[in-house]
Order: C-alpha cells, then sequence, then structure tokens
C-alpha cells in the first residue's frame, strides 16, 4: 500500500519503508515518529505531499525526513481539501502502527514529562494559559497533574502533524479558514489514540510538507 512510495529528498526511492524505519531505530530506540501533509492548488489538480519525519528525543538536534506526492482531480471546495489531509494521515498513520507493531517497534519516547507537554500543548489549543509568558512554559509543565488514565494511556506508535489552525481568528482579527477543519478532524483522530499536533507544532505538515509543494 504505502510499502515503497516514499522516498529521499536526493530523489532515492526507499524499497520498504517499515524497514526503513526499523533500522533507524534499531540503532535510535528513543526516535519519535511524526505523519504530516499539506496541499496546494495548482491549475486542474489538487497536490498533495505527504512526509515521515523521524527525530531523536536524546539528540534533538534535526529531523530525518522522507516523502511522496499525490495528485488528485482538483478539490475546489476548501474544507474538502483540508479534511483529505486528515483522512490520509488517520490511512496512513494506521497502516504504520499496524506495520510497526508486527516488525516490533515499541515507544520509548513518551514519560511523564512528555505527557505533561502533551497536556499542556491541549491547554493552549483551548485558549488556556495563553497569557503565561515562554519562559514560565517549563516550570508550568513540570506542576501539571496527571490522571490515572493520563498517566496510563497507549498512544499509536505514529504522531500526526496537521496544517490547521486551533484558533478561529487570528491576531489581525483574519478567519482563519482552517479553524472548522480542526474542529472535526483533530478529535476525530485524537479518538483513534494518535497524538495529533496542530499549528504552530506541526511541523511535518506546516515545514516539510509545505517545502514539497513549493
Amino acid at each position: 500500500m504505502y510499502q515503497d512510495k516514499f522516498k529521499k529528498f536526493g530523489g532515492e526511492f526507499i524499497p520498504n519503508i517499515v524497514e526503513y524505519l526499523m533500522e533507524i531505530y534499531k540503532d535510535q530506540p528513543n526516535i519519535t515518529i511524526a505523519i504530516g501533509n499539506d496541499s496546494i492548488q495548482k491549475r486542474r489538480r489538487t497536490m498533495y505531499a505527504t512526509t515521515i519525519m523521524v527525530y531523536n528525543n536524546n539528540v534533538r538536534n534535526g529531523a530525518h525526513v522522507v516523502f511522496y506526492r499525490d495528485s488528485v482531480p482538483k478539490i475546489f471546495d476548501t474544507f474538502t481539501r483540508l479534511y483529505k489531509e486528515a483522512d490520509y494521515m488517520n490511512e496512513l498513520g494506521v497502516w504504520l502502527d499496524n506495520q510497526l507493531r508486527e516488525a516490533g517497534f515499541v515507544r520509548n519516547d513518551i514519560n511523564d514529562d512528555e505527557r505533561r507537554r502533551y497536556k499542556f500543548i491541549q491547554m493552549l489549543e483551548k485558549g488556556e494559559h495563553k497569557n503565561l509568558p515562554l519562559h514560565e512554559h517549563d516550570n508550568f509543565i513540570k506542576n501539571i497533574h496527571l490522571t490515572d488514565e493520563e498517566k496510563n494511556k497507549e498512544y499509536k506508535l505514529i504522531d500526526i502533524h496537521l496544517d490547521l489552525n486551533p484558533s478561529e481568528w487570528s491576531y489581525n482579527r483574519r478567519y482563519n479558514k482552517s479553524y472548522k477543519v480542526y474542529e472535526s478532524a483533530v478529535p476525530w483522530l485524537r479518538g483513534y489514540d494518535f497524538r495529533v499536533y496542530p499549528k504552530p507544532l506541526s511541523y511535518a505538515a506546516t515545514s516539510a510538507a509545505d517545502l514539497l509543494l513549493k
């Protein structure tokens, strides 16, 4: 299905993406794997770029990225075009999760501190603590309470990054068209136990995939 679709930025195709990721994992067992998607309109076609971003949480000096592009007949409706980005990510995420589990991949990147950080991100999405200065974030996160359910929740092996805005209005009072898609797509994907990151932390979508469509 996706096994041989991905390639490196140099243009070299990867024969088996699962084996490729497992080789990285064997060398760096603390990696996080995130997938992202972005789209753009080009004449009579809509172009989608999908990325897999792998980063080592012990190093934090950049990420390894592979990708593929898809072209479909032009989707004129913005909601439909953006929701398809989430749909692509659900399909790829479920496939990768199943394949990596069978291959023996186990997440080693989620501890209590990381769970608190993810909970804080969701608080910010809801507009909570938005006036908290950036330099105080780490201290605040350390004191976030986790319920037993939050401490023990098992997430999918893959994180999803979406180029969607969790705020209805931007700072200059401009309406964010992707907000309506965020409202429906993000809870849907989180309901399937994916960790989902919208803007501004959706690097696999807003940075990597966006670059491939320029």
